[in-house]
């Protein structure tokens, strides 16, 4: 009988560790993303703003910063991963508890987000490049 109980016990600690573990998005995906390239608007470019980020944490939120002309604008939700690496989506929820999707592209080998929007008559590319993290 202890022995039974044992083997539960273990049994119970595999599938916490197992269930915690498959929570975690892929650490070489997450991190900070610095706007490197902008296109599709005229007068708008890099140098248009101070900063300019997206945060992939590893619990699978989102945090986007940018400031232009002293305006900061802030977004925050949820972000998710395809199978095959190649497409992230982005899912913000407003204060009326409707929520905004967005896909980028993902370059997995390039370190790269890459959004294509059609405003009116523009299209416009951003890139996002993941900040390489300097270890010592």
């Amino acid at each position: 009988m202890k022995f039974k109980k044992f083997i539960v016990k273990v049994l119970m600690v595999f599938v916490m560790i197992f269930s915690l573990s498959s929570c975690r998005a892929p650490e070489d995906v997450c991190g900070k993303y610095n706007l490197t390239s902008v296109s599709g608007l005229p007068g708008v470019s890099v140098s248009t703003y101070q900063y300019n980020f997206i945060v992939l944490n590893d619990d699978y939120s989102y945090a986007l910063e940018n400031k232009a002309n002293g305006i900061i604008t802030k977004q925050e939700g949820n972000w998710s991963i395809n199978d095959e690496m190649t497409e992230i989506t982005f899912v913000t929820y407003s204060s009326l508890a409707q929520s905004v999707t967005e896909v980028y592209q993902y370059d997995i080998d390039a370190k790269t987000l890459t959004v294509a929007l059609k405003m009116q008559s523009y299209d416009i590319k951003m890139v996002f490049t993941k900040e390489e993290t300097v270890t010592q």
